[in-house]
């Protein structure tokens, strides 16, 4: 401080303001979510996700970041990351995803959700061609023709699916 009716010296005081932040911040979304992929072979899909975050302290560009992935939701962490956005290949299944933000105050604020990938692509029904089944005689109703699904199955294939463990049927269909 310097005054103009004192004139022998200069006097100086520094002064420290310390303010404390203790609101951490805020995901703007943390909810489970399913995604229907359609990959060939059943392989792991791509999925881009960005954890959102505002606060009163920080802007969100300088907030602190880590994600820990747990494939397969079984309580291992597979993956970490530093920073709030993740590409990464999830198979068909459930998997946890873990943001973590940190604001300049060191305020710290968690994110846990479940992530499902499910296989969107739909089997490929191969159908015999020519097909021809004998009419069976039936009391009351007249004939009837009995069909199976091995009999009309042509390889039918899924993505996913061992040919195996395909679930085949017939729908009853009246003509007429």
């Amino acid at each position: 401080f310097q005054s103009s009716n004192y004139s022998k010296g200069k006097w100086e005081y520094t002064q420290e303001i310390l303010v404390a932040n203790k609101t951490a911040p805020t995901f703007a979304k943390c909810v489970d979510s399913t995604y229907y992929v359609n990959i060939a072979n059943c392989g792991p899909a791509v999925i881009k996700l960005t954890g959102v975050a505002t606060d009163d302290c920080t802007p969100a560009g300088l907030m602190r970041w880590s994600c820990n992935i747990d494939r397969n939701n079984d309580g291992s962490v597979d993956v970490k990351g530093y920073s709030n956005k993740v590409t990464a290949g999830f198979a068909v299944g459930q998997h946890r995803i873990t943001w973590v933000a940190e604001d300049g105050c060191a305020n710290v604020t968690t994110c846990s959700f479940v992530i499902t990938i499910k296989d969107g692509m739909k089997p490929t029904a191969n159908c015999k061609q020519d097909l021809k089944i004998q009419l069976e005689p039936s009391f009351g109703t007249g004939p009837v023709a009995i069909l199976t699904p091995a009999m009309v199955d042509n390889q039918s294939t899924d993505n996913c699916t061992p040919a195996a463990q395909l679930n085949r049927y017939i729908t009853q269909s009246k003509y007429g």
